[in-house]
């Protein structure tokens, strides 16, 4: 089962408050080159301004190929993404740093880029021209799981999935191989706490 699977199986009833839900393994997203090493996370329909501006939530990672992978979690039957993780392929066992950011969202999605190699591809297609770089964005989210090009052909690639109940913010954590940032991980839900 892929997450797109387990969102599309969920229910429109809101659950009863007080329900517990049963969270999910590891779903594997996609796949993420990070090839300048500038991990950045945040609201989709704002990679162009934060691109642009080299501002929002960025971790130094090691250049390489990474793997973005949710969680998923089911309210007897009301299903949601609880978390994401952008990790190092090939790492296995990793542990939580301390708090190294915060990414949030306005539009109810968080998405997952290179920022340096995403600047580059918002300017080789739009070059100065803001309104059609809006507009593109405007339109390229309307999945709840996806991948975003923003220049086609290319391998520029920004990996997006629902956040959690909709629209906000938290911390965002380093993953560590021993010492090394290998990666990121965000919470949107706490699997703890009841609907």
């Amino acid at each position: 089962m892929s997450l797109r699977d387990f969102l599309d199986a969920s229910s429109s009833d809101e659950p009863d408050p007080g329900t517990i839900g049963n969270e999910t393994d590891w779903f594997r997203v996609g796949t993420l080159p990070i090839p300048t090493g500038h991990l950045w996370m945040g609201d989709p329909q704002m990679s162009w301004a934060e691109a642009n501006s080299e501002d929002g939530c960025v971790v130094i990672v090691p250049s390489g190929i990474y793997r973005v992978e949710a969680k998923g979690i089911d309210f007897n039957g009301s299903r949601f993404v609880s978390r994401i993780r952008v990790l190092l392929d090939g790492v296995g066992e990793v542990t939580l740093g301390d708090e190294c950011g915060e990414a949030g969202t306005d539009s109810g999605q968080i998405g997952v880029a290179d920022q340096q190699v995403l600047k580059s591809a918002f300017e080789a297609r739009f070059g100065d021209d803001v309104d059609a770089a809006l507009e593109c964005l405007e339109d390229a989210f309307h999945s709840e799981v996806g991948v975003f090009v923003p220049e086609p052909g290319s391998e520029t690639s920004l990996v997006y999935v629902p956040s959690g109940f909709g629209d906000g913010g938290g911390p965002v954590f380093p993953l560590l191989s021993g010492e090394k940032c290998v990666g990121i991980e965000h919470a949107f839900i706490d699997a703890s706490d009841p609907f």
